[in-house]
């Protein structure tokens, strides 16, 4: 994507500062002396109303086309969300280009709104200091597509402020009528008061709670995926926005295309229950649904055998580092008591113990093996989760290398029994069972070290391929951890065998 002219150009736009400062000015000067619960709950529905429209027409439907709408409903809810009056994210074809930018480059000097340039500016500094290219309809248009053809979309676009003038008078309508329906006068002091609410309390809401996201989802919270920017999930925003991509910001940045995205059971969205009630209302259809759940029970594989057999489960992978475990601390443990018994020497002790340490030393090779089983992803659904428990597991075992064999292995499998195996090349020049068994481990544990090195180190060579299904990033992550975890392992031990 082509960036939009002079983007690097930063201009200040005084009529969207203006319209900021007026927004504060009237909600800090007017609205404590003016409040009534009335009032205060029509500016609240009006914020909820506004804002809902906003995420859910400008931002999925406009923005990510993550589900259909019949036209009168596409362009009622831009209405809706334009009214918001949220700055310069109020117009549906400038947010769109917006937003399809801040996807594109976002969290780099290019993202128009990323806490990278500061946190105020992405909370609110952004609305007046602004690319060049957003404050003109003819150049920001081209990014917007289908959106910009619109000729009512276009309108609301160009024309935010008059519409929110005639949402103003309304208020006021509503509320200077309001005591005249009671069978009271006529109160032009309480339309002024829903005037207030119904435009400024709500707008100053919609700035404040709909900005954070830029700063809370960018800086603050978990993530799901490993995406090129810094998108987060926030349980704080989701207590305030109810879900949504708003809330579970890394999952939408990782599948933007996708309007529900439940990575974990915890992540509700209300937006979705709200938008299939549209669909039940037959106002809405195809919306896209990302299901990251296992294949069913019963689907098989070509050989007949239950696809869930191949599926990672938590239990399996706890009872797999259980058995691991199991196999060579408990004879560890067995084997010190045996020792410590007094009377238990020479011989006798050699013929306790040599059984022991065999079950002990197959034990520490399962737990080595776990490390494997996390690099071909089988301790976990998520791959980098499951390379990082592996590797943690198998870094009790001292000197085990785990990202290094990960590295190296893939090139075992892509080659496995020609000339062109590197563990075949390796035991070649290894002539003996002994020498294969002592020496060429030896070779190969230096092999594993250097390429966690390497990678730890941030010099892994840029034309080396990466084919363990991670990116590179993510196994210089898994270096640094294999080689914290080990040096961890190393000190415990020490210290074991010293007290």
């Amino acid at each position: 994507m082509k960036l939009i002219r002079d983007h690097n150009r930063t201009v200040f736009v005084p009529g969207n500062f203006a319209q900021i400062l007026i927004v504060h000015l009237v909600v800090f000067g007017a609205a404590p002396f003016l409040i009534t619960r009335p009032a205060w709950r029509f500016g609240l529905v009006a914020a909820i109303a506004f804002g809902y429209a906003l995420g859910i027409f400008h931002h999925m439907l406009l923005s990510h086309r993550s589900f259909k709408a019949k036209l009168w409903v596409e362009r009622l809810g831009a209405l809706l969300g334009t009214l918001s009056w949220r700055g310069p994210f109020a117009g549906p074809v400038r947010y769109v280009a917006m937003h399809r930018i801040h996807h594109r480059y976002s969290d780099t000097q290019y993202d128009p709104h990323t806490p990278v340039k500061g946190l105020f500016h992405a909370w609110l500094g952004w609305c007046w200091n602004m690319p060049y290219g957003f404050t003109r309809p003819d150049l920001y248009e081209g990014y917007a597509g289908r959106v910009a053809r619109d000729p009512w979309l276009r309108f609301m676009d160009r024309h935010v402020h008059l519409l929110q003038a005639a949402w103003g008078v309304l208020c006021f309508l509503t509320g200077a009528s309001l005591p005249w329906f009671a069978g009271g006068a006529w109160d032009n002091v309480n339309g002024v008061r829903y005037v207030v609410f119904g435009v400024f309390v709500k707008t100053l809401i919609l700035l404040y709670l709909a900005n954070a996201v830029d700063v809370i989802n960018h800086t603050l919270g978990y993530r799901n995926y490993q995406t090129r920017d810094r998108s987060t999930n926030s349980m704080l925003m989701a207590a305030v926005h109810l879900g949504g991509a708003v809330s579970w910001h890394n999952n939408h940045h990782a599948r933007p295309r996708y309007f529900y995205v439940r990575k974990n059971w915890w992540e509700f969205d209300v937006y979705y229950a709200f938008l299939k009630g549209l669909e039940r209302l037959k106002l809405v259809s195809d919306i896209k649904v990302l299901d990251e759940r296992p294949a069913p029970a019963d689907e098989k594989n070509a050989a007949g055998i239950p696809k869930r057999f191949f599926e990672p489960s938590r239990a399996g992978t706890i009872g797999l580092t259980a058995r691991a475990l199991a196999l060579w601390t408990l004879p560890s443990l067995l084997m010190y008591a045996l020792l410590s018994v007094p009377g238990i020497a020479g011989p006798t002790a050699v013929a306790l113990a040599l059984p022991l340490l065999i079950l002990a030393a197959h034990g520490l090779h399962n737990t080595g093996l776990i490390g494997h089983e996390g690099t071909h992803f089988n301790l976990h659904r998520d791959r980098f989760k499951s390379a990082k428990i592996g590797v943690l597991i198998s870094s009790l075992v001292p000197l085990h290398f785990d990202v290094g064999i990960a590295v190296l292995h893939a090139d075992h499998h892509r080659f496995t029994n020609t000339d062109r195996d590197p563990d075949a090349i390796l035991f070649a020049k290894f002539k003996s069972i002994w020498s294969r068994l002592l020496f060429a481990r030896i070779a190969a544990n230096r092999r594993y070290l250097r390429a966690t090195l390497n990678l730890a180190l941030s010099r892994w060579p840029e034309r080396a391929p990466m084919r363990v299904g991670l990116t590179l990033p993510q196994m210089e992550r898994l270096a640094r951890l294999n080689l914290a975890a080990s040096a961890a392992c190393l000190t415990l031990y020490g210290l074991l065998a010293y007290a």
